[in-house]
């Protein structure tokens, strides 16, 4: 007899899987328990045999064509429990990380309106909507009862160093969840494969060094994805599957992946942040990143990437930032560079690059930082550098061994530029003759 207790209620499970909201809403008479009188009233509502009209298969648990003592028996099994308020969640949170040395905590733990705590706020019926504590010295594990705040949309628990354990799986209950934020703490393990059940989310910040593991493939199913900040100690590679993210803005993944960057990224046309710094990427920079009409910053610096840069790059009219500095780019840098309008920032450096510096490079007037130093380059410098007045900074000297290789430009200064560039802070080249 358990044992067919049990497979029907594993058989439950699968129908109508257990959650906050699952309880609540079998809580019938408002109680704030599951019990017999709950069932009473179960029973009044979906009839006892299969002849009466309101009678419901998906409530005959032992399925003999009755609603019956037996059901009943599974009933209170599966669901017999007290189902917990938000209040009691929040209490709950309180007293697993250390609520009585947070750093702001006005009105926890009191009978005010929850609204009135510290970072918590409420729908018009009082449920639990929003909940931010940054930089709270918060410390201990989140408990899984979390999860069962369905109403929340925003979760904030970034910056409280001394949170640990792991992110609870619980969290992907929360199925009205827009912002998830847990950057900056001392969680660890992997990320849960129920986050990806979180259909409404749009922000996901999880800049926490203690993660580990593969980044979770199934997160391509984030369809509503705007902001994607992953910064931990990741293995593997990029997933594919976040080139399916077709609403995403930001992407920013400093995470020790290896692997080549997924030529589909340029089809993500809603980017306008780019940022795979500081991983080991290898092989070339997708000619399709170009297509990124609406991006304004690409970053990916401190990387292992090869071959030429893409002349594709030049249609990225938006752009502002272009850093692709400590790689293993050859070639000459491209032409197409000087068309880059917006451009305030282009560092280009520890590279091998070879060649001769563009010319139309003068054309970038908006350019605030140049750097193409630690490279293969030679040549004169083009006088049409001096045009650019909004220019603070110039990097193009220096040489360095890599590998039994010496990198370093071949340059020399017109001496009209002379003063120009040691106002910018290059004084180590020498002038052309």
């Amino acid at each position: 007899m358990r044992y067919g207790l049990v497979m029907v209620g594993v058989l439950l499970g699968l129908v109508c899987p257990l959650s906050a909201q699952t309880v609540a809403d079998a809580d019938f008479n408002g109680d704030r328990k599951v019990d017999v009188t709950d069932f009473l009233a179960f029973v009044e509502a979906y009839g006892t045999k299969q002849s009466d009209a309101n009678y419901n298969a998906k409530y005959d648990l032992d399925g003999n064509g009755m609603v019956g003592v037996n059901d009943f028996l599974i009933f209170v099994n599966f669901y017999g429990q007290t189902v917990q308020t938000d209040r009691e969640i929040l209490i709950e949170l309180y007293n697993a990380t250390g609520g009585a040395y947070w750093t702001k905590k006005k009105n926890w733990l009191s009978d005010l309106p929850l609204n009135t705590w510290h970072g918590v706020s409420t729908t018009q019926n009082g449920k639990v909507d929003s909940l931010n504590l940054p930089d709270n010295d918060l410390s201990g594990v989140i408990h899984e009862s979390l999860g069962n705040l369905g109403n929340l949309t925003h979760l904030d628990l970034s910056d409280n160093s001394y949170l640990s354990g792991p992110i609870p799986a619980s969290l992907g209950n929360l199925s009205n969840l827009e912002v998830l934020v847990l950057s900056g703490s001392g969680l660890s393990g992997v990320i849960p494969e129920s986050l990806s059940g979180l259909s409404t989310l749009e922000i996901l910040r999880l800049r926490v060094s203690g993660l580990s593991g593969p980044i979770p493939e199934s997160l391509g199913n984030l369809s509503n994805l705007k902001v994607l900040d992953l910064h931990a100690g990741f293995s593997g590679s990029i997933p594919a599957s976040l080139t399916n993210l077709s609403n995403l803005e930001y992407l920013s993944v400093n995470a020790g992946l290896f692997g080549p960057i997924p030529e589909n990224l340029g089809k993500l046309s809603n980017l306008t942040h780019l940022d795979l710094f500081g991983n080991n990427l290898s092989g070339s920079i997708p000619e399709s990143l170009g297509n990124l009409s609406n991006l304004e910053v690409l970053s990916l610096s401190l990387n292992r990437l090869s071959g030429s840069i893409p002349e594709s790059l030049g249609k990225l009219n938006n752009l502002e930032y272009l850093n692709l500095w400590t790689n293993e780019l050859s070639g000459s840098i491209p032409e197409s560079l000087g068309n880059l309008n917006n451009l305030t920032h282009l560092d280009l450096s520890l590279n091998r690059l070879s060649g001769p510096i563009p010319t139309n490079l003068g054309n970038l007037s908006n350019l605030e930082i140049l750097n193409l130093s630690y490279n293969n380059l030679s040549g004169a410098i083009p006088a049409s550098l001096g045009n650019l007045n909004n220019l603070r900074t110039l990097g193009l000297s220096g040489s360095v061994l890599i590998q039994d290789e010496i990198i370093g430009n071949e340059l020399c200064l017109p001496a009209t530029l002379r003063a120009w560039a040691e106002q910018r802070g290059e004084r180590d080249l020498p002038v052309c003759f």
